[in-house]
């Protein structure tokens, strides 16, 4: 029996409805896909950021370890070389030399320790033999070469990680 008027008005209402509602559907899953790939867009960049903050962490840390290893090694080449010119002042300096005058001490220690001398000190002060005296002098210029050398590391170690 064929559909009245009425009867196909009410059907084509009804498959009208039933696709706008599909449509609807269809717009609002592509809705949500499209927020769903902006979502994995911006994971995606932060990602991207943190791999980028990880190599250069990582890049920084092997610097700094490569430093720290020239450090020790200039450290102990340093030590070396002070120990090595401590042994020869016994036999470049004659242990029966000259004392030298207590004002000298005097001038060296205060130099050292970066103060003034005393106005009158050194001259009742106690001479020193030579070989002590160098043995003082190449300890302290041993000390100075390490601070320097720190110095150099440490200025290239801020370089590092400005750039």
């Amino acid at each position: 029996m064929p559909l009245s008027f009425s009867g196909r008005l009410v059907a084509l209402v009804g498959i009208f409805a039933f696709l706008l509602l599909g449509l609807w559907g269809v717009h609002h899953m592509g809705a949500k896909a499209e927020e769903q790939r902006q979502v994995l867009a911006r994971t995606q960049a932060e990602l991207r950021t943190t791999k980028a903050s990880l190599d250069d962490y990582q890049r920084r840390v092997l610097e700094a370890q490569a430093l720290a290893e020239k450090r020790a090694q200039s450290a102990e080449r340093i030590r070396t070389i002070t120990k090595e010119t401590v042994r020869e002042v016994p036999v470049r300096i004659s242990p029966d030399a000259c004392p030298l005058p207590g004002g000298w001490r005097v001038l060296h220690d205060a130099a050292a320790e970066g103060t003034d001398p005393a106005p009158a000190g050194g001259l009742d002060a106690a001479p020193v033999a030579p070989q002590d005296a160098a043995g003082t002098v190449i300890e302290n210029y041993g000390q100075y070469h390490d601070l320097a050398d720190r110095l150099t590391k440490l200025q290239q170690y801020v370089r590092g990680q400005l750039k």
